[in-house]
């Protein structure tokens, strides 16, 4: 793919290049279903506009049945959902017609589960859509369903274009490395769009032995002295089967302009900047995906750090990006600066991070994959590989086998260059040393002037020390045969070698004086082994427990973090609270208040009133009766409704009961009478339900008065 790219922009050489605003507002959405999809319908809608590894979305809208059978429906965007993007177009001098550039809008369903897919498809140029006065297209677009259970799908839109920019194909600010710019959604895709991949027949694919015959033509001219850039690009040009004028192009920054990671936001452990161009530069480059909060990482991390030293002192084209799965930019910026990472950080939160681990399948961490300039992925397990070649010293291997994986269009630059092989003597020259401690050949070492540090030294000091008396001890026999006669008896002979040594030393002998040199050397060795083994082990228990101290900090961050969250929700429970008994005492007032209104409306018709006294007393008269103020139910005459004949205190009413009727008087049978402190009033409704009413009605307002 990285060929075809270079090829197509090899070919724009000279032409002019005019980047366009194009601004899409989509509308409505139409969905026809198949006939025998009966139990599944789309949820959720979007329309996503996508170009490379670029995307841009609308919003979601929910999916309308306009039928009953729900065969079909549509999605309406109110108001309708804008898409803005940036795209360039190419067309040579003197032509008035721009070169083809391809989109793809996809109507993608998200279901209620949360899971998207592709409904429908439309490929469209947009070149067609250019319109020099500014005007709109109004569009309506039929899709081809890449769903079996779609039938048919057409959105509508409107389309308009403004230029924004005039300039050259090779300028470098009208690469459309940014051309994505939306008020929706924007979400990265894991592959690259072209032209040849959607239209006419398919361009034939570089074969692996033209590959291998460029790789071997570019390390050819890196071996003679024809290896100039105007040389190199020329037959780069010729290999891609383009005019050969164009060889004097810039390849290299073609390749870098359609890498994955020509729009990554670079940081340093500082959290400075970094140029975009360190990364790029590389031929190979392991992206390290990794976070505070994981323990292995932590452990991983010396082994790594051993192995990215080593091949930048070699001069390796390879680089370092890591990519953290943090929970916040502080930790980042923590976790970077105490594992003195000096290769480049991704920006926190960047939407590459999430493109790269979906493209590379990450599941879990620490994970380093290694691929290419371009992001093509060579070698997805690099961390076993790192472990091993730390411990082998053999990190060129490792990188030549990764270099030998790049593709040779990633070369054309040709400062990519395999390792060497080390010497023998400096790949073991630990090892010699080591030896050379344990079989005690070397007795001419200096002494050192202290003891260093360290308890594995301490110990080859002591052997050393060790070595030096048993040549002393050599010396010492030597001049004892030179001294003792030949005919001296056995005795005689160890006697004199006895006094000898006594005077050669300054103590009592080492218990370990009488055992022969191959044992002792043996003894020795076997002594060193062990104690190397336990450093090893104490390195380890300090690398877990400088891992165990990251780990609590970060628990106490987060302990930090939740307290303070807890005081937070105490405070909001305080404050529900307090608002709780506002509204209980609102509604306490609102209830009263709607039991007077109620009262008051029940407490109001015609009633036969029974007089009491004088010449009406046991006469029943009709009356309008009607709650007034400070709660004196008053009644009026049937011709008089502005001066009350009387009035019924019901501040002083003690109760309110049925009667039982009497035949001759109470023909409705639905008497009743009001009882106050000072009299008795006898009441009679026009039927037993009125004065059911009546009586709930002053049985009310009696309880509602006692409650105050």
């Amino acid at each position: 793919m990285a060929l075809a790219k270079v090829g197509r922009k090899l070919k724009r050489t000279g032409k002019d290049a005019y980047k366009f605003q194009f601004t899409a507002e989509c509308e409505q959405l139409t969905l026809q279903l198949k006939p025998e999809v009966k139990k599944w319908s789309p949820y959720k809608l979007l329309v996503s506009f996508s170009r490379g590894h670029r995307k841009v979305e609308t919003s979601t809208v929910f999916f309308k049945s306009l039928v009953e059978s729900g065969q079909e429906g549509d999605a309406t965007w109110t108001p309708p959902s804008e898409l803005q993007l940036l795209v360039t177009l190419y067309r040579g001098i003197e032509v008035t017609k721009f070169d083809e550039k391809e989109y793809k809008f996809e109507i993608i369903n998200i279901s209620k589960e949360g899971d998207e897919k592709c409904l429908a498809v439309f490929y469209c140029d947009m070149a067609k859509y250019v319109k020099e006065d500014g005007s709109k297209d109004v569009l309506s677009m039929s899709f081809k369903p890449s769903s079996k259970k779609i039938a048919s799908a057409t959105l509508d839109l409107t389309i308009q274009s403004e230029l924004v920019k005039k300039g050259k194909a090779g300028d470098d600010d009208m690469m459309s490395t940014a051309s994505r710019l939306s008020h929706g959604d924007m979400r990265d895709v894991d592959e690259e769009l072209g032209e040849e991949d959607r239209r006419g027949p398919a361009k034939p694919k570089i074969s692996k032995a033209e590959d291998k015959k460029m790789k071997k033509t570019l390390a050819n001219l890196a071996d003679t002295n024809e290896n100039d850039p105007a040389t190199k690009k020329s037959a780069v040009a010729d290999w891609l089967g383009v005019a050969s004028e164009t060889g004097s192009q810039d390849v290299d920054a073609m390749l870098q302009a359609d890498s994955r990671f020509a729009d990554a936001v670079l940081v340093d452990a500082e959290g400075q900047s970094q140029p975009v161009s360190k990364l790029l530069g590389a031929a190979v480059i392991g992206v390290y995906f990794s976070a505070e909060w994981c323990p292995p990482c932590r452990t991983f991390m010396p082994a790594l750090r051993q192995f990215y030293q080593m091949l930048k002192e070699k001069g390796a084209s390879f680089e370092l990006l890591w990519v953290s799965s943090d929970k916040n930019e502080q930790a980042m910026q923590r976790y970077a600066r105490s594992m003195e990472m000096k290769w480049p950080l991704l920006e926190y939160d960047h939407p590459l991070g999430n493109e790269l681990r979906d493209s590379f399948e990450i599941n879990s961490i620490p994970t380093l994959c290694i691929v290419d300039t371009v992001g093509n992925k060579i070698d997805h397990h690099g961390r076993p590989v790192v472990e091993k070649a730390v411990k082998t010293n053999t990190a060129w291997s490792s990188y030549n086998l990764w270099l030998s994986k790049v593709s040779s269009s990633v070369m054309l630059g040709g400062g990519a260059k395999p390792l060497a092989e080390p010497e023998a003597g400096r790949a073991n020259g630990t090892k010699a040393q080591t030896d050379q401690l344990s079989d005690g050949s070397s007795s001419d070492a200096p002494e050192p002037e202290a003891p260093k540090k360290g308890l594995l030294q301490g110990v080859k000091n002591l052997v050393t020390g060790n070595k030096k008396q048993k040549a002393a001890k050599v010396s010492t026999s030597e001049e004892l045969e030179a001294s003792v006669p030949a005919n001296d008896s056995e005795p005689a002979r160890l006697e004199k070698t006895k006094s000898v040594e006594t005077d050669k030393t300054d103590g009592p002998k080492s218990p370990a004086a009488g055992k022969s040199p191959s044992s002792a050397g043996k003894e020795k060795k076997g002594l060193l082994e062990r104690l190397k083994s336990k450093d090893t082990q104490i390195e380890g228990l300090q690398g877990e427990v400088k891992v165990l101290a990251g780990e609590n900090e970060r628990l106490s961050e987060e302990n930090r973090t939740f307290n303070e969250r807890v005081d937070e929700l105490q405070m909001l429970v305080q404050d529900l609270r307090q608002q709780l008994e506002i509204a209980e005492a609102e509604k306490g007032k609102f209830q009263k208040r709607i039991t007077e209104l109620g009262v008051q409306l029940t407490l109001k018709g015609w009633l036969s009133k029974r007089g009491a006294v004088g010449p009406t007393r046991n006469v029943w008269r009709r009356r309008y009766f009607e709650l007034g103020e400070n709660g004196v139910l008053n009644y009026f005459a049937e011709n008089d409704d502005v001066s009350p004949r009387g009035t019924i205190d019901l501040n002083v009413m003690t109760g309110v009961q049925e009667v039982t009727p009497d035949s001759q008087s109470d023909s409705t049978m639905a008497c009743f009478k009001v009882v106050t402190k000072n009299r008795t009033y006898e009441l009679m409704a026009k039927d037993r339900e009125t004065m059911t009413r009546w009586i709930n009605a002053l049985d009310s307002y009696h309880t509602s008065q006692k409650k105050r």
